[in-house]
């Protein structure tokens, strides 16, 4: 099977984050007690420092039968000039994946080209998809949780304007009405890019 690299919201089909969604819902319930990652290893690699990053990753590894590895860049030859080709051939020989929290998009698309295991972007100045993912499935749970109470009116923002990405296509069963539009966590009005929908 070819490898899978994460590094945008492009990179998922609409199927296939439903189905995250669905994964993500069990895992909050405790229903899903499997261990995909037993006797694998995570590579993180922190050029920007970051709590709810860590933290999430190293958890949701060792949650899931595997292991976490913390590389600051002060960890690793790549903080000291080494060519990030070099760094991902050497990655690949050791551990199963790679998470990659940086400034330059282009050093993780770079890092994904020529490592041999899955490559995940855990923040670039252009994108932040985990984060992504994760505000989306928030507004779902919220949306839910006001049809079930009955509570009418509810507000919600598109989170690609604060969180540096855009959608590739929209994922809900219609895209007949307009983009929402409400208040971004910054405080700003946000709307869906021009010429494009956002529907869950």
């Amino acid at each position: 099977m070819a490898k899978r690299d994460f590094l945008s919201i492009s990179d998922l089909s609409r199927n296939e984050v439903v189905g995250l969604f669905e994964l993500a819902a069990r895992m909050k319930r405790r229903a899903y007690r499997e261990t995909p990652l037993s006797g694998k290893t995570l590579a993180m690699i922190f050029a920007k420092s970051s709590t709810r990053t860590r933290v999430s990753f190293e958890v949701g590894a060792y949650q899931l039968g595997g292991q976490a590895l913390f590389l600051s860049s002060r960890d690793i030859q790549i903080g000291r000039g080494e060519p990030i080709p070099d760094t991902a051939r050497v990655l690949s020989r050791y551990v199963d994946g790679i998470m990659i929290r940086t400034f330059d998009h282009h050093e993780v698309e770079e890092l994904a080209r020529h490592a041999t295991i899955p490559v995940i972007n855990g923040l670039t100045d252009l994108s932040h998809p985990c984060q992504v993912l994760a505000d989306v499935f928030t507004v779902q749970e919220a949306l839910a949780a006001g049809r079930a109470s009955g509570s009418p009116g509810w507000a919600t923002a598109t989170t690609w304007p604060t969180a540096g990405s855009r959608p590739p296509r929209c994922w809900g069963s219609s895209c007949a009405s307009p983009a929402r539009r409400g208040s971004s966590r910054t405080g700003r009005s946000s709307s869906a890019p021009a010429g494009r929908r956002a529907c869950w």
